[in-house]
């Protein structure tokens, strides 16, 4: 069992799938006191990332470096006799694409890691909602950055109970994922390791790519058009 209800050393566990302002405020307080009690739990990471999943993070980064090196390559090789505005034109639109385009490649390795890596679908149960909250050293003590969420899940797998939860939290206060009976994705050589879908950040990283890929097309047309 890698997630242990009981276990109120790194995460406040409860059945509220939402909290107030308030509430959150109330919780980073009584986190905050934690960590002046015990400081092993500053810069604590609770995700929990597979070795292959790890793997296309990387390949991620490098394809976005790539798509950023690349265009600054071809200013310095292929520009370099230009001037006025073609040549500023060209240099926004270019690495704009590039990174337009690494963001669309990067947004497929995340989906494409799910059929690879969790390629299990079972039927679980959320029990509820285990929150933590990032935190960093400050020179008045412990200094609270980020609320993060993951719903709990129990299920049985290959006749095995378990109770665990994402591989890496939501970063928000407010699970997306509702109590009751639910769908979801494990590694079969870790069936402790579930996969989270995390939509909405997938969404957001899809309207960055778009912004960037059309704002590049548009300056590079005009660019070569001027």
């Amino acid at each position: 069992m890698r997630f242990d209800i009981n276990d109120t050393g790194k995460y406040f566990f409860d059945q509220r799938q939402s909290i107030t302002p308030q509430e959150n405020l109330e919780l980073e307080k009584a986190y905050y006191e934690k960590l002046k009690a015990d400081k092993s739990l500053l810069n604590k990471n609770c995700s929990v990332v597979n070795n292959a999943d790890k793997a296309n993070h990387i390949a991620g980064y490098v394809i976005v470096g790539i798509a950023v090196i690349v265009p600054l390559l071809m200013w310095f090789v292929i520009l370099g006799g230009m001037t006025g505005t073609p040549k500023i034109f060209l240099t926004i639109g270019v690495p704009c694409i590039g990174i337009g385009i690494a963001l669309f490649v990067k947004v497929y390795l995340r989906f494409t890691v799910k059929k690879r890596v969790y390629s299990e679908s079972v039927d679980a149960e959320c029990i509820g909602y285990a929150r933590y909250y990032e935190s960093s050293g400050g020179n008045d003590g412990p200094i609270i950055a980020n609320t993060l969420v993951s719903p709990v899940f129990t299920y049985r797998y290959e006749g095995t109970q378990y109770t665990s939860r994402y591989d890496g939290f939501e970063l928000t206060k407010d699970s997306s994922v509702p109590l009751g009976a639910a769908k979801i994705n494990i590694s079969p050589s870790n069936p402790e390791s579930i996969f989270n879908r995390g939509a909405q950040e997938n969404n957001v990283v899809v309207l960055f790519a778009v912004v960037f890929f059309l704002t590049g097309i548009g300056f590079t047309i005009a660019g070569l058009m001027i």
